[in-house]
């Protein structure tokens, strides 16, 4: 009676009132080396102004959340699907408000700053200046951060 739960995917209560969005955390490579490109919002947006964000949002219906995150990528940057290279999905995330949002892990291919408003984060910054210009993006790169002593 009961041996049908042996391969029953468990799903969430309601799961079909859930709201989804998607979102791409895009990569782009320079010099050899990854880059995590984010957007900055417009400041005359209703929701969310100036915020700094992936490129992505609401899922439409009969869209898998790779789609939207795929389309909304698309529109964001102005950019081609064929530009974009998935490498496949990461953790969701459960937002206060109840949204969950589906991220995925992608390289854009043939990037040059179509869209002007964006920060393109590194690591790789020990000696060099703060930000520096990647075709219409500002580089935003991390000083390394001094060790401080423990004191006893």
């Amino acid at each position: 009676m009961f041996k049908h739960l042996n391969t029953r995917i468990p799903k969430r209560i309601e799961q079909d009132k859930e709201k989804v969005s998607a979102v791409l955390i895009p990569l782009i490579k320079k010099d050899g080396r990854y880059h995590i490109l984010f957007e900055i919002r417009s400041n005359k947006l209703s929701h969310q102004p100036g915020e700094i964000c992936f490129p992505g949002g609401k899922r439409e219906a009969l869209e898998t959340s790779l789609q939207t995150a795929i389309r909304e990528t698309c529109e964001e940057l102005l950019i081609s699907e064929s530009d974009i290279q998935v490498y496949g999905p990461l953790d969701y995330f459960l937002s206060p408000a109840g949204i969950r949002i589906d991220a995925y892990l992608g390289e854009l291919k043939n990037y040059n700053g179509q869209y002007s408003i964006c920060l393109l984060y590194t690591s790789d910054a020990a000696d060099e200046e703060d930000s520096v210009d990647f075709g219409g993006c500002r580089i935003i790169k991390k000083k390394k951060q001094k060790k401080k002593k423990a004191y006893r």
